[in-house]
């Protein structure tokens, strides 16, 4: 992987991630717990669907669960959230007769619920989760009837009963080495407050494929960091060697041209290094019109291009392209180092333009 982006550059991202759009998978969560932990409003409300919609999970007051039932996320459909069955149940008292129904292995997270302090079983099931090497994320529920109990004391305080909640939460769990980060304190009801968010963010994050998007996205631009700085580092070294190299009674335009043609060079030397996706190629379709005009810049068919782009970049470097004069070694210098920042940015953009349109892509393919 760090091999072609080395090779390729911004370009051999781009493959990369459309590479990892390809193959991506679906994720399926097992939402287990107690019984009357609010498992089917859970899903539900996750999900943006109302109790009594056409496709919403089953829920009552009395175990309505009783075979493993798949969900999808409207906006996110490979994404599987899966109502199993409750345990320490009359059906299944015990973890080892929950799981003989349930096949763990079939899952690659689980969020386990509760609606108080967590029991003996709860435990139980999270360590058999860590044993298999798999994520859990512990999610108390119906944290509204606390606040309402809470209101009626005297001396009511929401703030410490929460944090007196997640403590306890975090303190029965710390053992099995969970992130107080994945403890969330949520209401099936009132979804727009407390951890209700952000559980709904991190779920849609837990893609195999977003996440490898990510990976790829830090990486890439730390690769194409490293290349601009050691590509910064040879123009300067170049120039003074240049300017030792100029024939005596050369004109003024022989000069200036071999100046353009020179800088046309470079910035083609540039391109090719920092792999700067191709006209026409799949990795420059993708990009917006934006983009693509600004990668156009630097592919020069002409000495007028690079003129152009002389011209443009004058004002920062202090020197009047248009006075008909050479152009000295260091402002030529200083030029290529515009160049090379506003190809750095450029690239930058493209590795973030490609990352977000493929997570796009990965939400909306069914």
């Amino acid at each position: 992987m760090r091999h072609l982006i080395k090779e390729e550059g911004i370009a051999g991202a781009q493959k990369l991630m459309r590479e990892e759009r390809e193959l991506q998978n679906n994720i399926t969560i097992g939402v287990a717990g107690m019984p009357g932990v609010g498992k089917s409003s859970f899903i539900n409300a996750i999900r943006g669907i109302k109790d009594e919609d056409e496709n919403a999970a089953k829920t009552g007051v009395v175990e309505t669960t009783l075979e493993p039932t798949r969900y999808t996320f409207p906006d996110h459909p490979k994404i599987v959230i899966v109502d199993l069955p409750a345990y320490g149940t009359p059906s299944s008292p015990h973890l080892n007769i929950f799981c003989k129904k349930v096949p763990l292995q079939d899952y690659d997270v689980f969020f386990i619920l509760t609606a108080g302090i967590l029991t003996e079983i709860d435990i139980e099931f999270a360590k058999k989760i860590r044993a298999m090497e798999k994520r859990f994320f512990l999610i108390r529920t119906k944290i509204d009837q606390d606040e309402m109990n809470e209101k009626r004391h005297k001396n009511c305080d929401i703030d410490a009963m929460l944090a007196n909640t997640q403590a306890q939460l975090y303190e029965s769990v710390k053992d099995l080495q969970i992130r107080k980060d994945n403890i969330f304190v949520i209401s099936n009801t009132y979804t727009e407050k407390l951890d209700f968010k952000r559980l709904f963010d991190t779920t849609t994050k837990m893609l195999p494929a977003s996440q490898k998007t990510q990976f790829l996205m830090t990486l890439s631009k730390d690769i194409v960091l490293e290349k601009v700085q050691r590509l910064q580092g040879g123009t300067y070294c170049c120039f003074p060697f240049r300017s030792i190299l100029v024939k005596p009674f050369t004109t003024i335009k022989v000069l200036r041209d071999r100046e353009f043609n020179f800088i046309g060079k470079k910035v083609a030397t540039y391109r090719s290094a920092l792999g700067f996706p191709l006209e026409n190629s799949e990795e420059f379709k993708v990009l917006d019109d934006v983009l693509q005009n600004k990668v156009k810049r630097f592919y020069f068919t002409s000495e007028m291009n690079v003129a152009s782009l002389v011209k443009e970049l004058n004002t920062e470097c202090g020197y009047d392209t248009a006075s008909g004069d050479s152009l000295p070694w260091l402002y030529s210098y200083r030029i290529l180092h515009n160049v090379l920042d506003e190809m750095k940015e450029t690239g930058m953009e493209i590795i973030e333009f490609t990352a977000a349109k493929y997570a796009r892509d990965n939400d909306m393919t069914k």
